[in-house]
């Protein structure tokens, strides 16, 4: 997979051939900023994305197209 993020900073970052089972994790201060990861399938195969805050899921998808984007605020 492919898979692009906000990373703790602000900052957009691409990482490319990911196994299924990447993860990332920050943290961060609550200050509204917005947290967007999206997800594409190499072989167009189906995706799952999960954003968590402080353990709870925040936003959560799947796709059968290979590719998703999520977004959600920090409080």
């Amino acid at each position: 997979m492919n898979v692009s993020y906000t990373d703790a900073n602000g900052e957009l970052i691409f990482v490319n051939n990911v196994s299924s089972a990447w993860a990332y994790a920050f943290n961060a201060p609550g200050d509204k900023r917005f947290v967007k990861l999206t997800v594409n399938s190499i072989d167009g195969g189906a995706v799952e994305g999960r954003i968590l805050m402080d353990g709870e899921e925040a936003a959560v998808s799947d796709s059968d197209t290979g590719s998703l984007t999520l977004t959600t605020q920090m409080p």
